[in-house]
């Protein structure tokens, strides 16, 4: 018993690195340069780990039968991104990815086009990598893996604790991003309304010079929020500006407006 659980710890591990390694490998292709896709800070994606480890757990009998193989592996695969998706949304109130422009989707959650990459990769691994990583895990020394696998848990648990705080902390900042936006907007509004109610007006020269001082002062205030809002954006920590950047089609669902923002600030910041 003790024997297969720290098999699976193993293959958890072995395949988050390898999917994170995947993800780096396409995201550089893709943009040019090195980029940390994962959740996590370190060198993990948890959702190959438990992905593979589910596949492995229900699908390795059905090895023979090639068709049987990929149907189940579509159905897991699809069944764990589908749950995980919807946890992560409940849980910090971001859309992480979104497939609703894509065709036969769930919730946007899920597509069959990937759906059925997913099963052909499980195909792939399930037929070719996992063999070898098995033969490879047997070969680690117990010794090794009573010291090893508490320290790489123990680290996975901690960055997973700091990376959920770091959401939480982003939210909250996105909230303040979003009051100040509002003030901004507030206060364009009544500058345009002071000025527009002045043209249509005869005044004394007393009261147009007082006119004139508070649509200075509205724009100095304005000035000010806009600063107050910039020192906000630029506040955000590594892992923040890390998260964003990882998953640019992430959507805030309670501050939608005020992400927007920062999407575009750290654009062109990169620009």
């Amino acid at each position: 018993m003790l024997v297969q659980v720290i098999r699976y710890i193993w293959l958890f591990f072995i395949y988050a690195f390898l999917g994170w390694t995947v993800e780096v490998i396409y995201s550089t292709c893709a943009r040019g340069g090195f980029e940390n896709r994962g959740f996590l800070n370190g060198p993990l994606c948890p959702i190959y780990g438990f992905g593979v480890v589910a596949v492995v757990l229900c699908l390795q009998p059905l090895k023979g039968n090639l068709l049987l193989l990929f149907l189940g592996s579509v159905l897991v695969t699809s069944a764990l991104e589908l749950v995980t998706g919807f946890l992560m949304e409940k849980i910090f109130h971001h859309r992480w990815w979104d497939y609703s422009n894509m065709p036969m989707n769930i919730g946007g959650y899920v597509c069959m086009a990937f759906s059925l990459v997913w099963g052909l990769a499980c195909v792939f691994l399930i037929t070719v990598i996992q063999p070898s990583v098995d033969f490879f895990v047997a070969h680690i020394p117990n010794l090794f893996s009573y010291i090893a696998l508490p320290l790489l848990t123990v680290t996975f648990v901690i960055d997973s604790i700091s990376t959920a705080t770091a959401v939480f902390h982003f939210n909250r900042k996105l909230e303040e991003i979003e009051k100040i936006a509002a003030q901004i907007h507030q206060m364009s509004d009544d500058i345009g309304k002071r000025i527009s109610s002045s043209a249509s007006k005869v005044y004394t020269s007393d009261k147009m010079q007082k006119l004139k001082s508070e649509v200075q002062e509205h724009k100095e205030s304005l000035e000010n929020l806009k600063a107050r809002l910039n020192d906000k954006i630029n506040s955000m920590n590594y892992m923040q500006k890390r998260l964003v950047k990882a998953f640019p089609t992430m959507r805030s669902i309670k501050h939608a407006e005020a992400l927007r923002k920062v999407k575009e600030a750290l654009k062109t910041k990169r620009d």
